[in-house]
């Protein structure tokens, strides 16, 4: 499996257009994580951080020991199709098309943990 993590050396960090979705630095990163040179969110992704099912057919779950402040879903070209301030660790996007989705998952400390979702009805 790729490892997509920008590396501390690319320049790619920086250098993305801001939509509205958190960032970490002075701009959005290009690509699909933050770079966060304090920390290997890999690392902290999949030590604390579980989502299921996947595929899911609308409803799924994410554990984690971190507590959640936000939640958003972007189709493929990044369009925003779910955002929700929340705590809750289970939720409905069963009125969503069938599709791949990318969930940004904020939590209450800052950190941003970034997981496709493939919507199956």
């Amino acid at each position: 499996m790729a490892d997509f993590h920008l590396q501390g050396t690319s320049p790619c960090i920086d250098a993305g257009t801001d939509v509205g979705l958190p960032f970490e630095g002075n701009a959005p990163d290009m690509g699909c994580f933050e770079y966060d040179s304090l920390i290997g969110l890999g690392d902290i992704q999949s030590e604390f951080f579980i989502l299921f099912p996947n595929p899911t057919n609308g409803i799924f779950s994410f554990e984690t020991e971190i507590a959640i402040k936000s939640i958003t879903l972007t189709d493929l070209l990044g369009k925003i199709v779910f955002s929700k301030n929340t705590s809750l660790e289970i939720l409905d996007i069963s009125h969503l098309e069938n599709g791949t989705y990318f969930a940004q998952i904020v939590t209450k400390n800052n950190f941003i943990f970034t997981d496709k979702i493939i919507l199956s009805h």
